[in-house]
């Protein structure tokens, strides 16, 4: 999720140019417009995260 949507703001450069580079624009695109949140295993599957623990 990009915090800046429940505040109401556009997310901002640095943070979504971040993020097209790891998932593609068309995956920022949806979390910028949707402000929805994706689990952990979504996450690894886009890209976004390297590696999920278990504790």
């Amino acid at each position: 999720m990009l915090p800046e949507l429940g505040l109401g703001l556009i997310p901002g450069a640095g943070g979504t140019v971040s993020l097209v580079r790891r998932m593609g624009r068309h995956r920022t695109a949806w979390l910028a417009t949707t402000g929805r949140t994706i689990d952990a295993a979504t996450a690894r599957r886009w890209g976004l995260v390297d590696e999920i623990e278990l504790f």
